[in-house]
């Protein structure tokens, strides 16, 4: 990966750990709705970065219904694709083939008692991991 790649990717990198540090912090509301309800995704705006309308797996219903979850989702997003920009055609096919395995495994979660925990700590794994690219 060239220099300015790998700088790219530590901005995404900073911006992405700077979102989920945040988001991991409480925060004071006056609605009533808890951080993963509904209510609180549709009052924050928090969207994947997939089309819910068409969202055809339960763990992907879960994202859409979870402003934390959305917003990893598209944290992830942006990082992956500029990681990706950055890298040499060979590493590209690599990371494509980890992102699609990385999905499925994310989707396992809906085995999860704790569906919510298994997806959230799906995608800090997976944004730790790219950081790390």
């Amino acid at each position: 990966m060239s220099t300015a790649g790998k700088l790219a990717v530590e901005a995404a990198a900073g911006l992405v750990a700077s979102k989920v540090m945040k988001d991991d912090e409480d925060k004071p509301g006056a609605e009533s709705s808890t951080p993963h309800s509904p209510a609180h995704s549709a009052a924050h705006g928090a969207k994947p970065s997939f089309d819910c309308a068409k969202a055809s797996h339960e763990v992907e219903e879960l994202i859409c219904e979870d402003a934390e979850l959305a917003s990893l989702d598209r944290s992830l997003t942006d990082l992956y694709g500029v990681v990706l920009k950055s890298s040499s055609p060979s590493e590209q096919k690599h990371l494509k083939t980890e992102q699609i395995g990385w999905v499925k495994g994310r989707n396992d979660c809906w085995k999860s008692s704790d569906q919510r925990g298994c997806v959230k700590g799906e995608y800090e794994t997976r944004i730790r991991e790219l950081k790390d690219k």
